[in-house]
């Protein structure tokens, strides 16, 4: 018998296809109202078609997200060596945040023996959250904080002073389409990914509350700590000069 959570899965897989079959639809439809329409009323097939685009991509977005959703924990990791303030600063310089947005480094357990690529995807996930979920992201300040623990590995925190979450809601975060906040705004499928990721690297994500705002606490094991002594290169470039919406503290 199917339990639930695999029901779930084939669920999913079977409503990313569909979805992904609609979505090449709607951009052949696209493709036709710019060839025939434009020639009667410009102006109203312009806003239509930038109104359709705005949909399209929301979809495209949906999708990806359920595919990887579907996908998460089943790729094969590959540990290496690197510095996750270095990766923690690369990846919140690519989010679309606000020239005042904060990012504070405490690290001193800076060398991790991880997946690069699984460690991207889940700050990523983390900082665009905190963004997303912000009432003023001019005013948002995240704290990366990753030490060691005696018996735990590494602990990495990422805090925010948002909002925070309802009373009651710290274990059903990383259910998907969650609201975290009484603005409404669901939590999609990313949270969910996440917690896949990390489960596939023996790792673990917690949620705690604080006086202002909320941390995403990621456990790692033992093994996966590492000393300074044999630094792996830098992961890619680090570039301040080209990413003056950023600021690190």
């Amino acid at each position: 018998m199917i339990d639930e959570f695999s029901q779930r899965e084939v669920f999913a897989r079977a409503l990313s296809q569909d979805y992904a079959s609609l979505l090449r639809s709607a951009r052949q439809l696209s493709a036709y109202v710019r060839e025939d329409m434009l020639r009667d009323d410009p102006d109203a097939a312009m806003h239509a078609l930038g109104m359709l685009d705005l949909r399209l991509a929301g979809m495209d977005r949906f999708v990806n997200d359920l595919i990887r959703y579907c996908r998460a924990g089943q790729r094969e990791v590959v540990p290496e060596q690197f510095s996750i303030s270095e990766l923690a600063e690369i990846v919140f310089r690519r989010q679309n945040a606000h020239p005042e947005a904060k990012l504070v480094l405490s690290v001193t357990q800076d060398q991790i023996v991880a997946d690069v690529s699984t460690m991207r995807s889940v700050l990523d996930e983390l900082f665009g959250t905190a963004l997303k979920h912000h009432p003023n992201s001019s005013a948002l300040e995240l704290t990366f904080e990753s030490s060691a623990a005696v018996g735990a590995g590494v602990i990495i925190a990422v805090s925010d002073n948002g909002d925070g979450v309802p009373d009651g809601m710290l274990q059903q975060i990383t259910q998907p389409f969650i609201k975290l906040s009484t603005s409404g705004k669901s939590s999609g499928l990313g949270l969910s990914i996440v917690a896949r990721e990390l489960e596939s690297m023996d790792a673990q994500l917690q949620f705690r509350k604080r006086s202002k705002g909320l941390s995403a606490v990621i456990v790692l094991p033992p093994h996966m700590s590492a000393t300074r002594d044999t630094r792996r290169p830098a992961i890619e470039k680090l570039d301040r000069s080209d990413s003056p919406q950023l600021r690190i503290v």
